[in-house]
């Protein structure tokens, strides 16, 4: 829950921001938030600003924007936090870029593959050529 909705019971829509934060922290990490701990020691270090995320910090792009989307999302300050349309927009333009990173990584594996081939294709070539060389006489 996000702390205003702890503190006050306020909800709006910067708290389905908030909650959205931290799903997205749960989709990073693969763990659940504060485990461990009892539901009251949560809501009050919430409350309290006291406890907060461990944000990965070691993703390389684009994943590291996801991380800084999430923090965005998840801050104790409503009014830090971006609409849902802003969210939208970072999500899409997220989207591309790993479609982009994708795409990236497959060009880089074709033209691994594509480099491997040649590589054994020259050394059957050579290992062909041998053969003959042994095989004509030698001149004297």
């Amino acid at each position: 829950m996000a702390p205003e909705h702890l503190s006050v019971g306020r909800i709006s829509r910067a708290t389905d921001v908030y909650s959205f934060g931290i799903v997205l922290w749960e989709m990073l990490t693969q763990q659940s938030p504060y485990s461990g701990m009892q539901p009251g020691q949560v809501a009050r270090g919430i409350s309290d600003g006291s406890l907060e995320l461990a944000w990965p910090s070691d993703l390389h792009p684009p994943m590291d924007e996801v991380v800084a989307l999430g923090r965005r999302c998840s801050s104790r300050d409503p009014a830090c936090r971006p609409g849902f349309q802003e969210v939208m927009l970072g999500l899409v333009r997220l989207e591309g870029l790993l479609r982009n990173n994708h795409h990236h990584q497959q060009q880089q594996q074709l033209q691994q593959q594509q480099q491997q081939q040649q590589q054994q294709l020259q050394q059957q070539q050579r290992q062909r050529q041998q053969p003959q060389r042994q095989r004509q006489p030698q001149r004297s």
